[in-house]
């Protein structure tokens, strides 16, 4: 097929650094060649630089004068872009230094920039006051729905359409996905915004705090974020006879579960400790990015149903929390499964499994978070002493019922 005239150099510019989480960005990359090859770009102009630093991306944009450039990677809102160091360690780059440098060769024919990383329209706003077109992405945008908009992206732009379209096949290829986050992605079109992103309302669960304190708890949640720069919900605090202040809260980016404790020093000012919950901690072993992978298709409601159970383990504490996995049973998956965690595991493709166990009150609670009819569709809640078990299709009703039994 011939390469129709209106071929796009572009530049994919990833970074991932070793101190954060790994994204599928081979996967992303490998799509976008795949479209294009598909529209028919023969040696495809595509340039890539993976691990960035600034410096590769002015030497690309000198060398290769692409038209479009597409950063995928990390996004940390008004903090910046995460970039690498020498190291292979995270390094921020500003939305202005962004602004400056792609706006330099906006007259070298730079037509358009995308951020595929979470957070980044602060520097889509600043980059659109130089070149003409820019995506960014409001919100945090799990990998599967940034892949999703970067394949409808790049159809359209390798069958030769316009980039207004393009961006609003990337948003559709996100919905028709059957992920939630079709809104999250902005357009920037000489300097305006085309699209206002309007965060859905959710009707997201109150902070547990003391009783009367709720007027505190948005200071209290300013103070995590503070301490902690990445979006947050915010589970439980209280305060313990010390005067110290314990927090409980969920980074919503991977869903890792966080306590911190906020203490005041000698000279009155308030310092901050935060560390990976201990009870949460299990989920991540043996391979922490599993965790984060395996929950990707959770909902609103399957994270606040988990947001109290985690909460419910750590207030009973003889509770444990564990994933059951090809890797913790080994083989032959249905008999270890009974005899390492007392559970019976009626398909090994239902695996991995989320395992809350509470043998003080003889109470089990297990998720089949691979289900084939979605994430937590089947729930088991086990009583020993009333020698009940129960099946819930919801996760939240499945909490709820293991709340009452524990109180």
């Amino acid at each position: 097929m011939d390469k129709p005239l209106t071929s796009k150099r572009i530049l994919f510019v990833s970074s991932d650094p070793s101190d954060r989480s790994r994204l599928r960005l081979a996967e992303e990359r490998r799509e976008i060649s795949l479209e294009l090859r598909i529209a028919g770009y023969d040696k495809i102009p595509m340039q890539d630089i993976g691990a960035a630093r600034t410096s590769d991306i002015q030497r690309a944009l000198l060398d290769f004068s692409p038209q479009i450039v597409h950063f995928s990677g990390h996004g940390t809102g008004s903090d910046g872009l995460v970039f690498q160091d020498l190291t292979g360690h995270s390094k921020l780059v500003n939305g202005q230094a962004l602004a400056n440098l792609f706006g330099a060769f906006s007259n070298e024919g730079l037509e358009c920039v995308v951020l595929n990383a979470c957070y980044s329209d602060e520097q889509a706003k600043l980059i659109a006051e130089r070149v003409n077109f820019v995506v960014g992405m409001s919100e945090e945008i799990k990998d599967s729905a940034a892949i999703a908009f970067s394949v409808g992206f790049y159809q359209a732009i390798g069958a030769g359409r316009s980039v207004d379209l393009a961006y609003e096949l990337g948003r559709i290829a996100i919905q028709t996905a059957g992920f939630p986050e079709h809104l999250t992605p902005v357009l920037y079109k000489e300097g305006q915004l085309v699209y206002e992103y309007q965060k859905p309302q959710i009707d997201e669960p109150p902070t547990i705090c003391p009783p009367g304190a709720e007027e505190v708890t948005s200071n209290i949640a300013e103070a995590c974020q503070e301490a902690y720069p990445e979006d947050i919900r915010l589970i439980k605090w209280h305060m313990n006879k010390d005067e110290d202040i314990t927090i409980l809260f969920r980074e919503r980016r991977r869903g890792w579960y966080f306590q911190m404790t906020l203490l005041e020093n000698a000279t009155g000012k308030w310092e901050s400790v935060n560390r990976v919950s201990p009870l949460f901690l299990p989920l991540l072993q043996p391979d922490e990015f599993a965790w984060h992978k395996l929950t990707e298709v959770a909902s609103s409601e399957d994270w606040y149903a988990m947001d109290e159970i985690v909460r419910l383990g750590l207030e009973h504490t003889e509770s444990t929390i564990h994933l059951v996995n090809r890797f913790t049973v080994g083989e032959p998956v249905l008999e270890n499964a009974m005899e390492t965690f007392g559970i019976y595991v009626p398909d090994e493709h239902l695996l991995p499994a989320f395992l809350f166990l509470n043998k003080a009150k003889g109470l089990l609670l297990i998720s089949y978070f691979k289900h084939p009819d979605g994430f937590a569709k089947e729930n088991m809640l086990c009583d020993d002493t009333t020698n009940e078990c129960r099946i819930f299709s919801s996760l939240k009703e499945a909490q709820k019922s293991l709340e009452i039994k524990l109180s």
